[in-house]
């Protein structure tokens, strides 16, 4: 969650921002992090004690989500320092874009960076509109995100829905019930046309099969009175 939230306040503030995947080894975390010159740092628990002695002339500001104190000597409490931000909109709001790298199979992972044909941050990329055209994307969805969103593609879609207003269920690791049922809450939870899932073939497998299952109990989706809706998008 911290993540997208992190996302979403950088394209609203002018800011660069590189998400970095969690299978990456130490030695290429810094390497990525001093390639972009990154001023920030963002982590978990999990990572904490890895990068407890990083130290990069840029990089001056570390900070962990898990933390609800500043008890680390290096990482600071995001909880704590969100809480005594305002609420409202920072005064020069401008659009932020991501740098994502490459795997770096063929040498050094490298970044790559485009420049945004628009600028204001209450428009949409033209390309993201045509996606959002082509699968159906508006205010009524709801997106299930069971990929990484270090990942170019989770994390553009996921971050489109939330601009046009639709609801995202991001999983920190994909199993299809959890998912299934995630979905289906917030399906039923709100008024939804639409539920929306980009996933690998396996995945949508997992999802398809457990999806049919349930049209066999009906009670569930005749509860809510939209049963065609929701299984025919997860099998088409």
């Amino acid at each position: 969650r911290e993540l997208i939230e992190i996302a979403q306040a950088a394209v609203r503030s002018g800011i660069i921002f590189t998400p970095l995947s969690t299978h990456l080894k130490q030695e290429e975390v810094r390497y990525i992090l001093e390639n972009c010159n990154a001023k920030l740092f963002v982590t978990s628990n999990q990572f904490v004690d890895q990068f407890s002695t990083l130290a990069l002339p840029a990089l001056t500001h570390f900070y962990n989500v898990d933390a609800q104190d500043t008890a680390h000597a290096k990482f600071t409490s995001w909880v704590s320092a969100l809480a005594i931000q305002p609420n409202s909109p920072i005064n020069d709001e401008c659009l932020g874009i991501p740098m994502l790298y490459s795997s770096g199979t063929t040498g050094q992972p490298k970044g790559v960076l485009t420049k945004p044909p628009i600028d204001s941050i209450h428009e949409i990329h033209p390309n993201m509109a045509a996606l959002a055209a082509a699968f159906g994307i508006t205010e009524n969805c709801v997106y299930l995100s069971p990929a990484p969103l270090y990942h170019a593609a989770p994390l553009h879609y996921s971050m489109l829905v939330m601009q046009l207003g639709g609801s995202c269920v991001l999983m920190q690791q994909f199993d299809p019930e959890r998912g299934f049922f995630a979905s289906f809450t917030a399906f039923q939870a709100v008024s939804i046309s639409s539920c929306l899932a980009l996933a690998r073939p396996a995945t949508w497998q997992s999802l398809i099969s457990l999806a049919m299952a349930w049209t066999e109990l009906k009670s569930p989706f005749e509860a809510i009175g939209k049963p065609a809706s929701i299984i025919s998008t997860l099998s088409s």
